[in-house]
């Protein structure tokens, strides 16, 4: 009977390695070199100008290793599991991973997408991924918060603009100034008490 290390659970271990997996997966699809297929025998063949072997794959065929990964992943999430990969037909070379646990084959396939994937690591992708993400959530709560100032910014612009234009024509009105026009004519004063001044020029 093997001996369990402390402090390890294989589920939680299985878990991690794949989430690992189908990281790398996902970042090799995006890529347009196909430099995933070109590892393996059967998608190998068909690409134009395949790119050069990285590392030795945990299977022969890329159709085998697609198969048991996923279903590894509907094991390990309790769906049903896919169909289980094929054995290789009678004449055929064995697909290499016979007698291999699910943790032993995740374990290789993480440390052959690795290979693959270089300089990109897993920490790497991650970091760009949130990276992005949070660009992109700044971006859209800066364009929702936007809009309201600008808004609240006329209003406030609007009201300004009305409070000086109603100061300025108080002030006009009492300092006796009426507008006529386009320019200010002086409101004469009347006053029933003022004498004429006499000219002390005259005869």
């Amino acid at each position: 009977m093997p001996t369990r290390v402390p402090g390890f659970d294989p589920q939680t271990e299985h878990t991690r390695a794949l989430k690992d997996v189908w990281v790398l997966l996902d970042f090799l699809g995006r890529q347009a070199d196909s430099r995933l297929q070109a590892q393996f025998e059967d998608t190998r063949i068909g690409l134009a100008t395949p790119s050069c072997k990285l590392a030795a794959p945990p299977c022969r065929t890329y159709r085998h290793f697609l198969k048991r990964v996923m279903s590894i992943s509907d094991t390990l999430s309790g769906s049903d599991p896919a169909a289980p990969a094929q054995s290789p037909t009678a004449g055929s070379p064995p697909e290499g991973d016979e007698g291999m646990e699910d943790l032993d084959f995740l374990y290789f396939t993480r440390d052959f997408l690795a290979a693959v994937a270089a300089p990109a690591t897993v920490h790497t992708i991650g970091v760009t991924r949130a990276y992005i993400n949070a660009r992109r959530l700044s971006r859209h709560c800066f364009e929702r918060c936007r809009l309201p100032r600008c808004m609240s910014d006329r209003s406030n612009g609007g009201n300004r603009q009305s409070g000086i234009t109603s100061t300025r024509r108080r002030v006009r009105r009492s300092s006796g100034w009426t507008t006529g026009g386009s320019s200010p004519i002086p409101r004469p004063a009347i006053n029933a008490g003022v004498r004429p001044v006499k000219s002390f020029m005259a005869g």
